[in-house]
Order: C-alpha cells, then sequence, then structure tokens
C-alpha cells in the first residue's frame, strides 16, 4: 500500500510539474511575439497528452503479465485514433493548434483504453488462487 501512495505521489507530482511547465509556456508570446505567434495554444492543447503518457502510460506494461498482444492492440488503437484525427482535421484545415488538441486527446482516450485493459487483465490474476 506505501508504494501505491508512493507511485501515485510520484505520478501525480510529474504531472503537476509538467503542466505547469505547458501553462507557463503559454506566455512565451509574450517574450518572442513575432517568432513565436500561436505557441500559446498550442502548449496548452499538448496537456492531455503529457497527462496521459506520465499517469497511464508509465504504470502499465501488459507485457509483464505476459499479454503482450493486448499491449498492441492497445497501442495500435491510440496511434489509430491519433492518425485519424491528423487525417480528418488536416484534410479540413482546422488551424494547427486545434489538431495538436485533438491528437492530444486521442492520445489520452488511448492512454484510457490501456489502462482500463491493464485493470481487466490485473483483475483476472487476482481471481487466480494459488
Amino acid at each position: 500500500k506505501a508504494a501505491l501512495i508512493s507511485a501515485t505521489l510520484l505520478v501525480f507530482f510529474a504531472c503537476l510539474i509538467s503542466v505547469s511547465l505547458l501553462v507557463i509556456g503559454w506566455n512565451i508570446e509574450i517574450f518572442f511575439p513575432d517568432d513565436w505567434q500561436g505557441l500559446s495554444f498550442t502548449f496548452m492543447a499538448f496537456i492531455p497528452a503529457v497527462i496521459g503518457s506520465i499517469a497511464i502510460a508509465s504504470t502499465n506494461h501488459l507485457v509483464v503479465f505476459n499479454k503482450p498482444h493486448l499491449q498492441l492492440i492497445a497501442d495500435i488503437a491510440r496511434l489509430s485514433l491519433m492518425l485519424i484525427s491528423v487525417s480528418v482535421l488536416g484534410f479540413f484545415n482546422f488551424p494547427f493548434w486545434t489538431l495538436v488538441m485533438a491528437v492530444s486527446i486521442s492520445s489520452l482516450v488511448g492512454h484510457l483504453i490501456l489502462f482500463l485493459t491493464h485493470l481487466y487483465v490485473y483483475q483476472s490474476f487476482r481471481e487466480v488462487k494459488i
């Protein structure tokens, strides 16, 4: 239980630091208005992907449970969602920051799929009596 609390706090602080850096980056246009035009929204759009990458991907490894095929399926689902986002929004000429936001949200959804798959596999191992 102590290890779980420790890991949870570590993930929380890593997310907090990363999101803080992206929010600080929001103000980069104040210092470099000509060179970094439009970057503020792009920084903010990365927040869902950063949270998914830190909080979920770093703690879920289905290979440990001898389920690499499920890990592959979850990774393919995440990447497919990201590619579909790029393709659809690019086709309709959305602004770049919205494209980044859509890819970022797709990444977070894909990480949630990985997390739910991991919970399912973990639950099946808990039911096995040794």
